[in-house]
């Protein structure tokens, strides 16, 4: 029983989304294939196909689709079909979203497709709906330092507990210097990866102990992608964007500090479409926080350190698209009101 525990922490039963190819639409263009973060898909002699697995250290380790949509949303021809939904049926990360529903701020039994109704929308409501997270840039168009600021700006604007205000910008544009951060990051990358990736039964034993204390460590998503970061050679980390903005927090920040910055990197984040800029949250930047001397060289010192980071660029393509998403559950609890 205690072993089985286990297994189902380290690999958990998962059914993956269904992912299909208009052959008929599609134009092989290989937008989806660069874009996909878990580079799951690999272009044929015509179209594109999903893999089904990655060799790490002569031993298959199975991978599928977990619906992001990237691919969907760079797509020009509307090409990508994607069925089902990711779903952990049992162990410690056991799915507990419901199916998925395209954007539905009006309450209806069918959702109408999102282009009617937009008109309907407020200004922020169309900007949050139809932001993407997006991984291709022009990597020859540097975002001017003015726009920058902008989009700083709106960060600096955002609640936080108490007023503390707990947040502080570092912006890079050096692309040699991105680089030295990438190679810092990768040996704390690879210690966490290789000890899910492996399968003797220590490995399962501590997938399964550090799940306990911290499983925003161990979810299996978040080794795929640590290993697209870590052992895919064209695979940039930081997304060959032009300009990073590491989002530092004050760790005497009232309350939680990480929240406080994460909501300052989110006004970022929808300034920046709105300002016609591409935008992601890199969350391995955390990594430099275990890098004494990457964050001498950073400037980075107590009781500052790394919560997240944000990539801003031009888009080489656009990902502007409302997509479905997995409907959480709510409850209400209404009462009577008087005046």
């Amino acid at each position: 029983m205690f072993l089985e525990r286990i297994r189902k922490t380290h690999f958990p039963p998962t059914e993956f989304c269904e992912w299909s190819v208009d052959q008929e639409r599609c134009t092989g263009c290989g937008l989806c294939a660069e874009t996909c973060p878990g580079q799951l898909l690999e272009m044929g002699e015509k179209y594109p196909w999903p893999r089904t697995c990655f060799s790490v250290r002569g031993k298959d380790f199975p991978v599928g689709c977990i619906g992001c949509r990237n691919c969907v949303s760079v797509c020009p021809k509307d090409a990508i079909g994607i069925k089902k939904r990711y779903r952990v049926l049992g162990g410690r990360f056991k799915t507990l979203l419901d199916d998925t529903q395209p954007p539905n701020p009006f309450m209806e039994d069918s959702p109408r497709p999102f282009e009617q109704i937009e008109g309907a929308l407020t200004g922020v409501e169309r900007v949050i709906y139809r932001r993407r997270s997006s991984r291709l840039y022009d990597r020859k168009k540097q975002v001017p330092r003015e726009i920058v600021h902008r989009v700083i700006e709106t960060g600096r604007f955002a609640p936080s507990a108490g007023n503390c205000q707990p947040w502080k910008y570092l912006v890079v544009q050096d692309r040699d210097l991105l680089g030295e951060i990438i190679e810092e990051s990768k040996p704390i990358l690879k210690m966490l990866n290789r000890i899910y990736l492996g399968k003797r039964i220590w490995n399962a034993f501590m997938v399964w102990l550090i799940s306990i204390f911290a499983p925003e460590r161990m979810d299996q998503r978040l080794h795929g992608g640590t290993y697209v970061v870590t052992d895919v050679p064209e695979w940039d980390m930081y997304l060959h964007a032009p300009t990073v903005v590491f989002v530092l927090g004050d760790r005497r920040g009232v309350s939680d500090y990480k929240v406080d910055c994460a909501i300052s990197a989110h006004n970022m984040m929808l300034a920046a479409h709105a300002l016609g800029l591409a935008s992601c949250y890199i969350g391995f930047s955390t990594a430099i926080n275990f890098r004494g001397k990457l964050k001498k060289r950073l400037g980075i010192r107590w009781p500052y350190q790394v919560v997240t980071a944000i990539t801003l660029g031009y888009p080489k393509v656009s990902a502007d698209k409302a997509v479905a998403r997995e409907v959480p559950p709510i409850v209400w609890y209404e009462g009577g009101w008087e005046l």
